[in-house]
């Protein structure tokens, strides 16, 4: 393999597996968030502060919370299942993906050094 490819290869590659580890878990957030705030006016709430990290954790931690502390009395269609489903399927595929990445990354690498 090209020393300049592996290189670069070197660099990208704790970015990728950061990007596969990171992205879906804070989808799921974002779909959890964007559901449960979702009463149906033209404009969402949360449409200008999806960018936010910080304040999309702290939304969902309160919604948590707030689940936490009324779990008898909050609908599970409308509340909990929204509330943990795309969080759940985003680690989920967080772990298949990075799983995935790493082994080509493994093969790419072991591939490219000389024995």
């Amino acid at each position: 393999m090209n020393p300049f490819n592996l290189f670069m290869l070197a660099i990208l590659s704790p970015i990728l597996l950061v990007m596969t580890l990171l992205v879906p878990p804070y989808a799921g957030i974002i779909a959890t968030n964007y559901i449960i705030y979702d009463k149906g006016a033209k404009v969402h709430p949360l449409a200008d502060k999806l960018d936010e990290v910080f304040y999309m954790f702290d939304v969902y931690v309160k919604l948590f919370t707030y689940w936490t502390h009324h779990i008898t009395e909050t609908s599970v269609l409308t509340y909990a299942l929204p509330l943990l489903l795309p969080v759940i399927l985003g680690i989920m595929l967080a772990l298949w993906l990075t799983g995935k990445l790493s082994t080509k990354l493994r093969d790419i690498f072991q591939l490219g050094v000389p024995m």
